[in-house]
């Protein structure tokens, strides 16, 4: 079964295989890529390239073609660790040439929730270091580690992580960062939110008893002693399942609360899919539909509580245009409150929908 993925007007960007690849995880990392590859603002001219299969790591094909931060052919392939028969599948026939490797990241690195935790750009590429390390089952040092991944030609290879390798500073904030900003006012608050995530997760690792980093280095040394990567005699690998940030450090209350958000997100988002994926292609882009959460079951697949935490989720966010009402006249109603059999109804801008969401669909 191939799965078809789409754009929110349908538009066909590529397909992968057996998976889902949710929004959120998708968009955080497209924000990831922003630090790594061209600066395309239009989500087809990346998205386009995906393909997948199911398993524990995702690998990133980098051509390398010039720039420290550019990867404009991004190929995404899960591949499962504990399978030598995927693993086989995707290693080259060829050796290939140094900066032109396929460099992996264990695809538990969203869920796990270290991307609002630790240092965005900088984890990113170390954690790509360790993955790919786990998926060659690579030996050496940091140093050496990093070349065999990255390489050493002069301007290109270890020097992604800053002008000093692996003995750069930190970067809280990257000048890429700024582009976003529509105003100085949204500048000067990009900046104060760098300032204080760094503030609050030096504050945690001293309450910890955890050194503070300050070189791209000293975090990798951080995130070993956070479980995220594990060696021995020389030999480096990533656990199945990442350690959850808030096991480790005690984590403000508002990241404590996005953390929770994400994951949330990404249980409901595979029912979230399916409905609008009925929606658009069994119904046709309804305006409204009369409907209730058996014949949503049956047309699903999903089960009637997966439904009705999508229906309330797709209810509750304002990006989605999605309205739930009952009765006559007409009031709003939360999924979770209805029976079974009752009727109500979906009421769908598709327009702001289709702005705001990616599809993956059966092909």
């Amino acid at each position: 079964m191939w799965l078809a993925w789409r754009s929110g007007d349908g538009q066909e960007l590529g397909t992968a295989k057996e998976t889902v690849l949710p929004d959120e995880r998708l968009m955080d990392l497209e924000a990831d890529i922003d630090s790594l590859a061209d600066r395309r603002r239009r989500v087809g001219e990346r998205s386009s390239r995906l393909r997948a299969m199911p398993g524990s790591y995702v690998t990133w094909l980098n051509t390398r073609a010039g720039g420290r931060h550019r990867c404009p052919a991004l190929s995404f392939l899960w591949q499962d660790q504990r399978a030598e028969s995927h693993m086989s599948t995707v290693t080259p026939t060829v050796p290939p040439q140094r900066g032109e490797e396929e460099l992996s990241l264990h695809n538990d690195w969203f869920p796990s929730g270290w991307m609002h935790v630790l240092p965005r750009h900088h984890a990113l590429l170390l954690t790509m270091l360790f993955g790919t390390a786990t998926v060659r089952q690579l030996r050496g040092n940091l140093d050496t580690l990093a070349v065999q991944v990255f390489g050493d030609e002069p301007g290109r290879g270890i020097s992604a992580f800053g002008d000093e390798g692996l003995d750069s500073p930190l970067l809280w904030l990257e000048d890429d960062d700024l582009e976003y900003a529509e105003s100085p006012e949204d500048a000067a608050q990009i900046r104060a939110d760098a300032e204080e995530h760094q503030a609050w997760f030096e504050a945690a690792l001293r309450a910890a008893s955890l050194p503070v980093p300050s070189t791209v280095r000293e975090l990798a040394a951080v995130m070993e002693s956070f479980g995220i990567v594990q060696q021995s005699e020389g030999r480096w690998s990533v656990p199945y399942h990442l350690p959850r940030p808030e096991n480790v450090l005690a984590l403000p209350d508002e990241i404590l609360a996005r953390l929770q958000s994400l994951r949330r997100h990404l249980t409901i988002e595979p029912a979230k899919q399916a409905l609008l994926s009925y929606l658009a292609d069994s119904l046709g882009y309804p305006a409204a539909v009369s409907t209730s959460l058996d014949r949503l079951e049956r047309a699903t697949g999903c089960s009637v509580d997966e439904l009705r935490e999508a229906l309330d989720y797709l209810a509750d966010e304002e990006d989605y245009g999605t309205k739930l009402l009952r009765g006559d006249p007409a009031i709003p109603v939360r999924a979770r409150d209805l029976a079974v059999h009752a009727r109500f109804q979906i009421c769908m801008d598709w327009q702001q929908i289709n702005e705001n969401t990616i599809n993956v669909q059966l092909g």
